[in-house]
């Protein structure tokens, strides 16, 4: 009992480790986004479609591959027929066992268990196994030629089938030669060649039963049964990547639904892919990498991108792996408790032996210490970069008499509305106050969040962002929907996926903003075109870093934006290079293009400033230090007109996700105390702009 448990101590100390450095390996290059992006499609996997669709599919396959050992085994040389059981709970040992070894040595633990727990010699084992090796090649042969043949009559035959259906063709026919002529060829050779080294006696039992095992596998097509185990091979490989299927399917059907809509041919044989190289001799611990990267350039040359299809293999892999142990558990420990009614004689443990067991003892504990740590660590470096869950709609609070009459004289010269994202509804929707009635108003009803608003220069439109998932962290910037709200009509219409912070330029003809966390786009209103700006690791953009809250000027190019990732800085970029700001974040163009501001924090501790950059002189000064409890400021915003000022601030909470940031309205010019607290609640309001119809063009 002690061995096993340290056996598992140690598999599931290099399992962490492998684990957790695929969450390292598996973010992007900025180390911030895919972290949560795995576990947010972990999250949104359908458990019905992989327990019950892949689940299902998996016994199924595994009863009809137990079918086909048993009809080989006589045949091959096993001198009966083993009951089915035992041989069902070997087959889904051997299953467990081919996803934990690399390079399919996990084949040889059907020879053992067979061998244990029904008796059956192990030259019929290796023969049985190798006629079913061989009977997978072939059925994998005729599925990927029907598959062939679906895409040509479909007229989408990808340029890399032809390929593919090559190297499975000459895999089979190389393995059936070998297996069929080969095996004995070789043991003749070496007689023949080194009789010397033939006649010693390991060499020779090893020579004896290579003959043996080649006599096996030649008798069994005599015997006639090389076809109904054929159609049973067909049926596990259809079981099999049906269940694969599925899995995909309950992946991505949520959380990358641009996946799930690939076509099933394609997507079959990027999980042909996987498994191929999951095969290859690779001492990677349970096929982790290697099978992510088989798939991972199949769904690429599908023309999905590099991160999406990383972290759906990736997810599809743990999902088949766990539904795979959970069954070769089930079957071992049956094997186990079957062989418990046979008396083992027990064994005298010497010196030597405890030592070893003491070694044994010392690495299992160490290999789970560290992948315990290695995965725990990374575990908290995901849930460092954003909440995993949506916080808490929080209360509203009774405003002091002075706070409200200081809100109602801000407003009171004002004419338009007011627009921020807040969580009091139980989700992040977009609302707008009136001004000066302050009558507030829902625009948005939706189960996902909507949040960071911009309005137009004129008032009419409203652009803002949608989750892709019912939560997504506002750290993660990739996966949001760009979504344009008709505020009259109160129509929408999604704009871009993949996008994040939306900024109009001043003549209110375009919105820039940005896609898949490293490009700065251009979004046309009158051609609808999509004009890539910059891209990290093109032109003046470092590489490796994201393009926050980018800002474009249409005359001259330019492009203010905060970099994150392994570079930190606000900066601006133009066609000649790029020009350093300085720290913070949250940058932005006036209207009139004359200064830049963003957020600095000035101390290390809750303290933020406001800062202004000016182009012309490259230097910066001191816009906005909010005084009192309210000085950990956010969000800045300026109206069009340039003479107000919005933003969210907290009592010293930082995590933009959560903490309970209020939205403050300040007339620029006047003193910093004279900012008029807006909302009072204990949720999460953030993110808000300001139309005043002065501004109106």
């Amino acid at each position: 009992m002690r061995k096993h448990f340290l056996r598992l101590a140690a598999s599931l100390g290099v399992s962490l480790l492998v684990l957790g450095l695929i969450f390292k390996l598996g973010s992007d290059d900025t180390g911030e986004i895919s972290r949560t992006r795995i576990l947010d499609v972990f999250r949104s996997a359908s458990m019905a479609l992989i327990v019950v669709g892949c689940g299902g599919c998996t016994l199924a396959q595994t009863v009809l591959r137990a079918a086909r050992y048993r009809l080989l085994l006589p045949a091959s040389g096993g001198r009966k027929r083993p009951a089915f059981l035992p041989v069902l709970l070997v087959t889904a040992t051997r299953n467990m066992f081919v996803d934990l070894l690399p390079a399919r040595a996990g084949e040889l633990s059907y020879v053992v268990a067979l061998n244990q727990a029904c008796g059956v010699p192990a030259h019929a084992g290796f023969s049985s196994m190798a006629l079913s090796l061989f009977l997978d090649f072939s059925a994998l042969l005729a599925l990927v030629l029907g598959i062939a043949g679906i895409s040509v009559a479909r007229g989408l035959m990808p340029p890399w089938m032809a390929p593919a259906l090559a190297a499975v063709t000459a895999a089979t026919v190389m393995f059936g030669v070998f297996i069929f002529i080969g095996i004995k060829a070789c043991a003749r050779l070496a007689e023949r060649m080194f009789p010397r080294l033939a006649a010693m006696p390991l060499i020779r039992k090893l020579l004896d039963f290579a003959f043996g095992l080649a006599g096996a596998i030649r008798e069994t097509p005599a015997g006639r049964v090389m076809m109904p185990a054929f159609l049973l091979s067909l049926g596990v490989r259809c079981f099999k990547y049906a269940g694969f299927y599925l899995a995909f399917l309950g992946v991505t059907r949520a959380g990358m639904p641009e996946l799930a809509s690939a076509p099933m041919p394609g997507v079959i044989l990027a999980l042909l892919g996987a498994e191929a190289a999951a095969g290859l001799p690779i001492p990677a611990f349970m096929s982790f990498g290697t099978y992510e990267l088989g798939g991972t350039l199949a769904l690429c040359a599908l023309g999905f991108s590099a991160e999406q299809s990383r972290i759906t293999m990736l997810v599809v892999h743990i999902y088949s792996q766990v539904i795979d142990y959970l069954l070769g558990g089930i079957g071992l420990a049956s094997l186990f408790w079957l062989r418990s009614a046979r008396p083992a004689a027990p064994a005298a443990a010497g010196a030597p032996a405890r030592r070893r067991a003491r070694m044994a003892a010392l690495g299992g504990l160490l290999a789970l210490a560290i992948g315990g740590g290695v995965f725990a660590f990374q575990m908290r470096a995901a849930s460092k970069i954003g909440r995993l869950a949506p916080p808490a709609s929080g209360a509203d609070q009774a405003p002091a008499a002075t706070e409200l009459d200081g809100l109602r004289r801000a407003a009171a010269p004002l004419k338009g509305r007011l627009f921020w994202s807040s969580n009091r509804f139980g989700n992040h929707e977009i609302l707008s106050l009136s001004l000066p009635g302050l009558e507030l108003q829902r625009l948005t009803t939706n189960s996902n969040v909507d949040y960071y608003a911009r309005v137009s220069p004129d008032g009419k439109l409203l652009a803002f962002c949608r989750s892709q998932l019912e939560w997504v962290s506002f750290r993660d910037t990739v996966a949001w929907d760009l979504v344009l709200l008709d505020l009259a009509g109160g129509t929408e219409r999604v704009l871009a996926q993949n996008a994040h912070a939306p900024a109009w330029t001043s003549d209110g003809r375009a919105i820039c903003y940005q896609r898949n966390g490293d490009e700065a786009m251009l979004y046309d209103l009158e051609t609808g075109e999509h004009r890539s700006l910059f891209k990290s690791g093109k032109g003046p953009v470092p590489a490796n870093v994201r393009l926050d809250t980018p800002g474009f000027r249409p005359g001259t190019g330019e492009l203010v934006a905060t970099l994150r990732g392994k570079q930190r800085r606000t900066t601006l970029f133009s066609a000649s290079g790029e020009t350093k700001i300085g720290g913070g974040c949250e940058t932005a163009w006036a209207p009139q293009y004359d200064f830049i501001y963003y957020v600095l924090d000035s101390r290390k501790g809750v303290k933020n400033l406001f800062m202004k950059y000016f182009p012309d002189r490259e230097g910066s000064e001191q816009w906005l230090d909010i005084p009192g409890p309210w000085n950990h400021a956010y969000f800045p915003k300026l109206s069009w007109d340039a003479t107000h000022l919005v933003y969210g601030a907290s009592t010293g909470g930082h995590e933009q996700d959560s903490a309970d940031y209020e939205i403050f309205l300040w007339k620029v010019g006047t003193a910093p105390a004279e900012a008029a607290r807006v909302t009072f609640h204990t949720g999460n309001d953030n993110w808000p702009d300001l139309f005043l119809e002065q501004t109106a063009r």
